[in-house]
């Protein structure tokens, strides 16, 4: 809702960057505390991976959102899209490296 009300006003790059954010501290929380909960749960090496992870994915998601409004999406749908990409992007990566169990 971030991006698509804060884009009007502050442009996408901004409203992407701040929407993101929310989104970042809430989905740390709850992948460490109650879906990987078994996994990793050292604040140290589960959070410089969430970190990597989450700067490589705003990178990503803005040129997701900008080549598919470039090209004629809505926004709202762009980010539909993007929101699908990432579920399944994300879901591999913290459970293989972000949140690995320990062994």
């Amino acid at each position: 809702m971030i991006i698509t009300f804060g884009t009007a006003r502050i442009g996408l790059f901004w409203a992407n960057i701040i929407g993101n954010m929310v989104g970042i501290v809430l989905n740390y929380l709850v992948q460490r505390l109650w879906t990987f909960k078994d996994g990793d749960k050292t604040l140290f090496n589960s959070g410089w991976k969430f970190a990597v992870l989450t700067i490589v994915n705003l990178g990503i998601s803005y040129l997701i959102l900008k080549g598919l409004t470039t090209a004629g999406m809505e926004l709202w749908l762009a980010q539909f899209v993007s929101a699908g990409f990432f579920t399944g992007w994300n879901w591999v990566l913290y459970k293989y490296w972000v949140f690995r169990g320990q062994k």
